[in-house]
């Protein structure tokens, strides 16, 4: 199957530059990208969720696959297509949750997701589902989430660990970046550092915000995972989740 990048890219100035160098390294990946204005790449489909920046999405689809778009969409959200891999339908979510949102009100916006994403995911009819994105949330104890300059309110943190950690239990969710690399220290697959903290060291100032979940029906569907820290255009990196890169 076609790799899956996942990568929040802050609407970097050099964005065309890196989906290029991405699109060059991995062979036909799908990207799903958060927080970025719509930039063209040679030989894909682009396919938006409807909130406007920072608060949308873009799945990069290859020419070369099939797909099917569906209209899940919660605010901009979430960005759903279906592609069919050995006869199997997959369904890929591009998400972002946000803590906040003009499109839903102050504090409505993660609510609404945890709400009907979780509900959506947890009824849904389909067994291989890949749930790639920025979470805005820490699942993993030790992650630095709570860290004075974060600004954020550590009851609100738990509560939106405790909805994402329910979800990957009820689902039997797992993240691709732990599950093919279960010996890595933690803060090996961070994959965010706030602009407020002056020094990038991911061990001592990281957070894993961002993952690549699939069924366990997919969990071997490819052989790695990686986290590119030394990508430095925004304060997030991307996760590639893949079989093979090019030579």
């Amino acid at each position: 199957m076609n790799p899956i990048i996942t990568y929040n890219i802050k609407h970097s100035p050099n964005s065309v530059n890196i989906l290029e160098f991405l699109v060059s390294k991995y062979i036909d990946p799908i990207i799903c990208v958060q927080e970025s204005t719509h930039c063209e790449l040679d030989n894909y489909v682009c396919e938006k969720s409807s909130g406007k920046y920072p608060y949308n999405l873009t799945t990069y689809i290859p020419k070369n696959i099939q797909y099917t778009r569906f209209p899940i969409d919660l605010a901009g959200m979430v960005l759903h297509i279906r592609i069919i891999y050995n006869e199997q339908p997959i369904d890929i979510f591009n998400v972002h949750i946000q803590n906040g949102n003009p499109h839903t009100g102050k504090d409505n916006a993660r609510r609404l997701f945890d709400i009907q994403f979780n509900k959506l995911i947890e009824e849904w009819p389909n067994n291989n589902i890949i749930i790639a994105g920025d979470f805005n949330c820490c699942i993993y104890n030790g992650d630095h989430w709570n860290h004075p300059k974060s600004g954020r309110d550590p009851k609100k943190i738990d509560e939106q660990r405790l909805s994402i950690t329910n979800l990957i239990n009820k689902v039997d969710l797992y993240s691709m970046s732990r599950y093919h690399n279960p010996t890595k220290p933690i803060h090996e697959l961070r994959t965010f550092i706030s602009h407020r903290c002056k020094i990038r060291d991911f061990e001592k100032h990281g957070w894993t915000l961002d993952h690549i979940f699939c069924t366990k029906s997919l969990n071997n569907i490819h052989k790695n995972c990686v986290v590119l820290q030394d990508i430095i255009y925004s304060d997030h990196v991307p996760i590639i989740w893949h079989s093979y890169v090019n030579i």
